[in-house]
């Protein structure tokens, strides 16, 4: 197993695996890397290809009164500053295949160092997924 030291990241997006996964396929059809930006009021998640563009904007909600059928548009974000990185689609894909095993993913995202997908699995434990930001 890997050792990897703990990081304080500047912000932290958990939302429901599924609506993740979504996004990216859906903007893996138009470009092959993706820009997750995220400010005060919520997360951009942006790609451009060769002919066109594509953006999906999720705003913040913590409404703690939902049913179980709208908590998949729960989105919580924790945030200490604003954060811009890129990163490979195709990663991010193969990643979001454990939204089958998990309900649940907290991405936590810094333009310092790599991007955490942790999908926690009830009453088992984990699984961690790392990728560094692309460089341009």
């Amino acid at each position: 197993m890997l050792d990897v030291k703990k990081q304080d990241y500047p912000s932290v997006i958990k939302l429901h695996s599924g609506e993740f996964k979504k996004i990216c396929q859906e903007l893996s059809t138009v470009g092959d890397n993706i820009e997750i930006q995220t400010t005060k009021d919520g997360v951009k998640f942006y790609t451009n290809g060769d002919t066109s563009e594509g953006e999906i904007f999720i705003r913040h909600n913590d409404n703690n009164n939902n049913t179980d059928e709208e908590n998949e548009n729960v989105v919580l974000i924790k945030q200490k500053r604003n954060v811009k990185a890129i990163f490979s689609l195709s990663f991010l894909i193969r990643f979001s295949k454990a939204s089958s095993i998990c309900d649940e993913v907290e991405l936590s995202i810094s333009d310092e160092f790599p991007l955490l997908a942790n999908y926690k699995i009830t009453n088992l434990g984990s699984i961690k997924y790392y990728l560094a930001p692309l460089i341009k």
